[in-house]
Parts: structure tokens; C-alpha cells; sequence
């Protein structure tokens, strides 16, 4: 080892211009297709978590159509047993 330069193969390793978790994407939708959801992922870095928080975008949808719709349900359920004043906080 030596001259300053890390050989790990994690997502900061990546070079050529891709994106930062390009690997990591293309695994978890693998790992999706082939319907081995949920999984458990380990960083041990708080930095590349919330790297990969901001590089989630909306094709990354691990629910279906029927789950989408309880949850939306649940949350309007859950909003109308508030007051309607505090039905409006940020």
C-alpha cells in the first residue's frame, strides 16, 4: 500500500465521469427484479449515506400500485383525526 491512492471497490472508487452510486443502483434494481426486496444495505460512512439520500431519484420506487394506495390512504386517515389547524404545519 501506499502512494495515496485507495484501490477499495466501493461506490467512491468509481471513475470515467459516472455517477457516484451508478454500481449501487444497477444492484439494488437487480436485486429487485429479482424479487429478493426487502434487503439490508450497510455504509459505514454518514457522508455516503446522505450522498446516496440526495442521488435517489423517482425511478426508484420499491412499491407497488396496491401498497401506494394504503399508504396514501393511512396518511389521510391519519391527517383527519388531527385538528385542522394542525392539518397545515410544514
Amino acid at each position: 500500500m501506499g502512494g495515496g491512492t485507495s484501490t477499495g471497490g466501493g461506490p467512491n472508487n468509481q471513475k470515467g465521469g459516472q455517477k457516484k452510486f451508478e454500481a449501487f443502483f444497477k444492484n439494488l434494481k437487480a436485486i429487485k427484479s429479482e424479487g429478493l426486496l426487502p434487503c439490508v444495505v450497510f455504509f459505514f460512512s454518514r457522508a455516503q449515506v446522505e450522498s446516496l439520500a440526495n442521488e435517489v431519484d423517482g425511478n426508484m420506487n420499491f412499491i407497488g400500485d396496491v401498497e401506494r394506495k394504503a399508504i396514501k390512504d393511512f396518511k389521510k386517515k391519519a391527517l383527519q383525526r388531527l385538528e385542522e389547524n394542525d392539518r397545515e404545519l410544514p
